[in-house]
């Protein structure tokens, strides 16, 4: 199964590891990293692991949670599902609607 990072995802990443380095140090990003690496390493054995993302209407679009982050996916199909494109990261304390990340998927 195909699993892609969208660019968004990626920016997401790149700048919550960057705020973790400069206000936690870099064991604390590397630790966030490794965190969302392995929740998302079964996504292409088990696709429909996360739940339906509460915020959204929308079945194909759910996530996993890695305490304290949540791993916004998108799956290609629900039946017999493809591909996966991971579309974000976010804080679980953030509401979805108050993220960038929301008129995303709203688009």
């Amino acid at each position: 199964m195909k699993l892609e990072w969208s660019e968004t995802a990626t920016e997401c990443l790149v700048t919550i590891g960057h705020y973790l380095k400069e206000n936690h140090g870099e064991s604390s990003a590397t630790a966030f990293l490794k965190k969302v690496y392995a929740t998302v390493g079964n996504l292409r054995d088990f696709p429909l692991s996360g739940r339906t993302l509460p915020d959204m209407g929308d079945s194909l679009l759910r996530e996993l949670v890695a305490p304290p982050w949540r791993v916004i996916y998108e799956l290609d199909a629900l039946n017999a599902p493809s591909g996966i494109l991971i579309v974000g990261v976010v804080h679980s304390a953030q509401l979805l609607e108050n993220t960038p990340l929301w008129d995303m998927l709203n688009s």
